[in-house]
């Protein structure tokens, strides 16, 4: 199809090729170097446009999944609004918008605005607008404040109303991390209902732009009713603009990336067959559409299709997926197809090879996703094949499996004259040929309602609806539910060994209130400390184990800490959910000659194991903690680490600092045990004496440290041996 290639002539516009940091590229003046502006985009902007012309309406939330390039229109807007007279026109030029246009006459004339981006991270809201006015218009004097806090909302409007200003404009990047903050921590956020009511009221331009991925009100939906009423209230203040680009405009985009100086004429009639075949089956398609797939070239034009509709998937984050598959090294991407392509004449990247790189990259995602049991079939079916037969079999069953995972949405259908153009080097008749052995061996099978070819459904087993009835006849207590949590490693007191010698750890525990009061009751045997988190049932209020969290740990012993988690039915869910598969892989007859449904559950409990893990680390590092009448607020950066730190200083003050290995741990070899015991005497009958008088340097010598001499120099030896017979009875070894 090509000439060789003795150099790389096929590449990724480099624009492409990183993500956008809003705050680090707001003044980069090639920040917007090939951007292609959709028509979705505009109209994003063209609704914000509006309002803000006509009316006073200036609070906004663009609402779209991951990657969908939500950051890069924020970041456009930025430059629009407030770059210098040079960034601005390029701007102007990216967003294909002339002197006349509604969003110029909103951002793009007059004096440049205040922009002032954030960029979410789990911090308070106010602290994050805070940082952003330091950095980018900072204030001479005191900061205005409120009930003993800075009062931002003060100091922007104070900007806005700011002659020097063609207005401020707020861009509140992964907002939804400052809503996870607050929601975690139990905190409102009344703090945005005063943003949006100050925009509306201000003399100058406020703007405020908050971006999400997914609706407002799915931020508060594990709070309670009270906390979800008032964010829904709060919500009411802003305008919320979907962000989401479609299928066509991804191959716009993906025509936009690749630049290609190498001929393909024989392409174009395959991209105008492929673009028959999908507008026959959606008339909506631009007439275009043939052009948009060659321009996608050395990609096959169903690959091309199907590569929109498959990064939306759960395992992907849109157009950020796209590029992310077309820069990657990953094995098989598209990189390395063009690298293995350069001393040879160029073929398409086919629909084949795109589900041999998702089977080698995102399998286990994809099984764990709701396209789990189509994969499940398609990679049974296709074993099946690669067992039985060679190409073309083999390509086919692949192309077929890839287009039913990925058909809605694309217009693409196996039909018998997509499939002939999606495997070269074969007649028509040969692939019908193989068609029919593939049929005839109950791999594929004919659908005449839609005219398309399909994998043969090897498994009806609905994983769904058997979890269901499983929660539904047979849900045991919370108590067994959180038996099957994942065992997290002990909490070191890091500090504290580094500063005594003694290495202490505490256990991490998950139980219900009542199994703590009863573990309570017990005692502990144990020579370690707990970390025992408390997990309320669904209808239990967070004042209710709070208060229980307190008195349990006035009554425990000083190494039972007793933590009040943040967000805890997410954790009772995941471990129902856990409980009830594993219940039926492992009772379910069904299973038993169904390895499709066997693939599916074991990627399921894989995927849901490790989710389970990391919400349960999350929890600890979150939970406020109670011990006796202290209390503690872990740092998430920090960790618990010290926390059982400063809980191990506490109890064990006057122990002894031994850094000697032979002595302070709990089991003691032979040897080290009539060392010790030999040194002990001689520290009664030798202690005022340098180095207890020793010659030479015997194993007892070996146990003494500079903190043995000094206790023997000044202690008396009852009061030193005792410490010594504490201190080795509470060390413990190393796990």
């Amino acid at each position: 199809m090509a000439s060789n290639l003795e150099t790389p002539r096929i590449e990724v516009h480099r624009q492409f090729q990183r993500s956008i940091q809003l705050d680090a590229d707001l003044l980069r003046a090639d920040a917007l170097a090939g951007y292609i502006c959709q028509p979705s985009a505009r109209h994003v902007l063209m609704v914000i446009a509006k309002q803000v012309n006509t009316s006073q309406q200036r609070a906004f939330t663009w609402t779209g999944p991951y990657g969908g390039g939500k950051s890069t229109l924020a970041l456009a807007l930025g430059q629009l609004a407030g770059g210098t007279p040079a960034i601005r026109q390029r701007a102007r030029q990216a967003l294909l918008i002339n002197r006349d246009d509604e969003i110029a006459t909103a951002f793009g004339k007059g004096k440049p605005w205040l922009v002032l981006p954030v960029v979410g991270r789990r911090q308070a809201a106010e602290e994050a607008i805070g940082q952003a006015i330091d950095r980018h218009a900072p204030m001479r004097g005191p900061k205005p404040t409120r009930g003993g806090r800075r009062d931002v909302v003060a100091e922007l409007v104070r900007r806005a109303e700011n002659p020097a200003h063609g207005g401020v404009l707020l861009v509140l990047d992964e907002l939804g991390k400052l809503f996870e903050a607050a929601a975690a921590a139990g905190e409102d956020i009344y703090l945005f209902q005063e943003l949006a009511e100050a925009a509306a009221r201000v003399k100058g331009k406020l703007v405020i732009v908050g971006i999400l991925h997914q609706a407002f009100e799915q931020y508060a939906a594990r709070s309670g009713r009270e906390t979800q009423a008032e964010w829904a209230k709060v919500q009411g203040r802003f305008v919320d603009v979907p962000v989401v680009a479609g299928t066509d405009e991804i191959l716009e985009l993906i025509g936009g990336a690749i630049r290609c100086e190498e001929p393909h004429a024989a392409s174009r009639a395959v991209a105008k067959r492929i673009a028959q075949a999908i507008q026959e089956r959606r008339p909506a398609s631009p007439a275009t559409l043939a052009e948009s797939l060659d321009r996608c070239w050395p990609l096959h034009p169903v690959t091309a299709a199907l590569l929109g509709p498959s990064s939306r998937r759960r395992f992907g984050q849109n157009e950020r997926s796209v590029f992310g598959f077309l820069n990657s090294s990953e094995p098989l991407g598209f990189r390395e197809f063009l690298a293995s392509q350069h001393r040879k004449a160029v073929d398409y990247y086919s629909p084949a090879r795109f589900w041999d790189y998702l089977r080698v990259n995102f399998e286990p995602a994809i099984l764990a996703s709701a396209d789990g049991h189509r994969w499940a079939n398609s990679a049974e079916a296709i074993e099946r094949v690669e067992a039985r037969f060679q190409e073309p079999h083999t390509s086919l069953v692949k192309a077929i499996g890839l287009i039913e995972l990925f058909r809605n949405g694309s217009g693409v259908a196996a039909s018998p004259e997509v499939l002939a153009e999606c495997v070269t080097g074969f007649a028509a008749s040969e692939i019908s040929a193989a068609l029919d052995e593939l049929a005839n061996a109950s791999i594929l099978i004919f659908r005449k309602h839609q005219s398309a070819w399909g994998i043969y459904a090897g498994s009806d087993f609905d994983i769904d609806e058997a979890v269901a009835a499983v929660k539904r006849t047979q849900a045991p207590a919370l108590d067994e539910h959180l038996k099957r949590l994942a065992v997290l490693p002990p909490i070191t007191a890091r500090k504290h060994y580094s500063e005594t010698g003694t290495l202490r750890w505490f256990e991490r525990v998950v139980t219900t209130p009542e199994s703590a009061a009863a573990l309570v009751a017990k005692g502990s045997t144990a020579k370690a400390g707990r970390f025992l988190l408390l997990m309320p049932s669904a209808d239990t209020a967070l004042s209710q184990i709070e208060h229980t969290a307190k008195a349990l740990a006035k009554q425990a012993g000083p190494l039972d800490l007793f933590g009040v988690p943040k967000g805890h039915h997410r954790l009772a869910e995941f471990a129902s959910e856990l409980a009830a598969l594993e219940h039926v892989a492992a009772h379910n007859p069904s299973l038993e000659g169904d390895s499709v449904a066997r693939r599916e559950i074991n990627a399921r409990l894989e995927q849901l194991r490790g989710d389970l893990e990391s919400i349960l680390r999350d929890a600890f590092s979150r939970a406020t903690w109670y011990s006796g009448t202290h209390r503690f607020e872990p740092k998430p950066e920090d960790g618990l680490f010290p926390i059982a730190s400063q809980v191990c200083a506490r109890v064990f003050d006057q122990a002894p600092h031994i850094f000697s290995e032979l002595v302070n741990r709990d089991a003691l070899s032979s040897n080290a045990t009539k060392a010790q015991r030999f040194l002990m005497h001689r520290m009664v009958t030798h202690g005022t004496q340098a180095g207890l008088a020793f010659d030479g340097f015997p194993a007892k010598r070996v146990c003494i440290t500079r903190q043995w001499q000094h206790w023997g120099c000044i202690a008396r030896s009852e009061a030193v041996a005792a410490s010594c017979h504490r201190t080795r009875r509470i060390r413990p070894d190393p796990p």
